[in-house]
C-alpha cells in the first residue's frame, strides 16, 4: 500500500499557493463560488493537460475513475462536467496567465544565461517564451530567411529529380525525329 503523495500532488507542490492566492485575489475568481474554487479548477486543468484529456467528456470521465483517490491527488470532491464548463467559461482567465508569468519568472531565475556560437549571450527560456518564435540561429538575418533555408532542405530530394529529368533528354522528342521507331537509349 502507498503511503506518499501521489505523482501528480508531487508535481502541484512546485506551484506556489501564495502566489495563485493573490492571483485569485486580484481578479475576484473565487466571488460568489460555494464549492469549486479556482484551485479546484486549476488543478482539474493541469490533471488533463497532464494526462493529455481532449474534452470535459473525457476529463470527467478519467477524474471519476479515480474516485476515493481524488483527494490524494489534491482535488477536493467529484467534478461535474457542466461544473467543469461554468468554471472555464466564467472565471477570469488572466488569473492564470499571471500564474504562468510567476512561473516562467521562478524558472527564468533557475536558467543561467548560456554563451551560444558567435559569441551571443542570450537566455533561451526568456526569448522563447516571451517573444513566442522558434530560436533562431543568431548568425540568420530573419525569420524569413530560416525559414526559407529550412523549406529548401525538405524540397532538395525532389528538386535534385527534377533537375535530372531536365537534363535527360526526353524520348519523346527523339521518337518523333526517329520517325516513331523507338530507339533505345
Amino acid at each position: 500500500m502507498n503511503l506518499g503523495q501521489t505523482v501528480f500532488a508531487q508535481l502541484m507542490d512546485f506551484i506556489p499557493a501564495h502566489e495563485f492566492r493573490r492571483c485569485v485575489e486580484r481578479y475576484r475568481g473565487n466571488c460568489k463560488v460555494s464549492s469549486f474554487s479556482c484551485w479546484d479548477q486549476f488543478l482539474c486543468m493541469a490533471f488533463a493537460q497532464l494526462t493529455y484529456r481532449e474534452s470535459l467528456r473525457d476529463i470527467e470521465t478519467c477524474l471519476r475513475a479515480l474516485g476515493p483517490r481524488l483527494d490524494h491527488a489534491g482535488i477536493r470532491g467529484a467534478i461535474a462536467r457542466s461544473t467543469l464548463a461554468d468554471a472555464n467559461e466564467l472565471r477570469d482567465w488572466r488569473i492564470y496567465a499571471d500564474l504562468a508569468q510567476v512561473l516562467i519568472a521562478t524558472a527564468a531565475a533557475v536558467v543561467r544565461p548560456r554563451k551560444f556560437r558567435g559569441g551571443v549571450v542570450a537566455d533561451r527560456l526568456r526569448a522563447g517564451l516571451h517573444d513566442h518564435r522558434p530560436f533562431l540561429d543568431p548568425r540568420t538575418q530573419a525569420d524569413g530567411e530560416c525559414c526559407q533555408r529550412s523549406q529548401r532542405a525538405l524540397h532538395r530530394p525532389r528538386l535534385r529529380a527534377a533537375n535530372q529529368r531536365e537534363a535527360r533528354p526526353d524520348r519523346r522528342r527523339d521518337e518523333e525525329d526517329a520517325g516513331g521507331i523507338s530507339v533505345p537509349g
